[in-house]
């Protein structure tokens, strides 16, 4: 087989692995998720609160949407920074964020 023959035949190999390769891809990454990832830069990974940051692991999707809509809204005294970070928040995007948390393994 000459080389382009042999470049032609590897590309159609991948090309037909291809469609297998795809239905082993995980699931997209939600919006939720991105946004949720920062939330574990300061509250961990898995959202257990390291060191002096609050865990946000227990909380429920419910729980962590009313907590974060608090800061956002300035009702909550142990707002520290968080008030900042939720300011930037629609309602559908602290639930996408809530979701995602609230889920994690």
């Amino acid at each position: 087989m000459r080389s382009n023959e042999m470049a032609l035949a590897a590309l159609l190999t991948g090309l037909l692995a291809l469609p297998a390769a795809q239905a082993r891809a995980e699931a997209p990454i939600t919006a939720g998720e991105v946004m949720g990832n920062n939330c574990l830069t300061c509250h961990g990974s898995k959202g257990q609160g390291p060191g002096s940051m609050p865990s946000i692991r227990d909380f429920t999707e419910e729980g962590l949407v009313n907590k974060m809509t608090s800061f956002r809204e300035g009702r909550d005294d142990d707002a520290t920074v968080m008030d900042r970070h939720a300011a930037g928040y629609t309602d559908e995007q602290i639930r996408a964020i809530a979701a995602y948390i609230a889920n994690l393994d």
